[in-house]
């Protein structure tokens, strides 16, 4: 008896002329995240925090921030965005407000009072927001130095 054939004629050959695999095409495409608000970069661990050697915060929450400020001026900042209503307080005193109906204005400017800065330099503060109205990134400026920094 004659032992089985190892290449049976109706077997699949080989291909002679193979395509060459496209690097740029990857095979398995990346899985895509669940939710399609996710945002797509995270943050690397170290990258998140508090920076500045100027101020440091007192209380943060949801649209809230209380920032001890030290140089250049010796001041409690306060931002409020609650009940429609975003305001600034440096010190107990309003210095800038907004009704938000409809937009949360994300970019503040303001002039310092006297009796706060005898300089009356311009403040900035600028807030970056993630899903749900968390803070992002939330930041201050007096003049032209960035006194709080703060990545979420």
């Amino acid at each position: 008896m004659k032992p089985p054939d190892p290449n049976p004629p109706d077997a699949n050959p080989p291909d002679p002329n193979p395509m060459p695999a496209n690097p740029a095409r990857p095979t398995n495409p990346p899985a895509r995240p669940a939710n399609p608000f996710a945002p797509t970069v995270d943050l690397i661990e170290s990258d998140r925090g508090v920076f500045g050697d100027h101020a440091a915060c007192l209380r943060r929450s949801l649209l809230y921030r209380v920032v001890q400020i030290h140089q250049p001026i010796e001041a409690v900042f306060l931002y409020d965005g609650w009940w429609f209503r975003q305001k600034i307080l440096v010190d107990g005193r309003i210095v800038w407000f907004r009704i938000s109906w409809l937009t949360i204005h994300r970019r503040a400017e303001f002039e310092l009072p006297p009796e706060i800065d005898s300089r009356q330099r311009r403040c900035r503060m600028e807030i970056d927001f993630s899903r749900a109205l968390f803070i992002r990134r939330f930041r201050l400026w007096i003049g032209d130095t960035l006194v709080y920094d703060e990545i979420n």
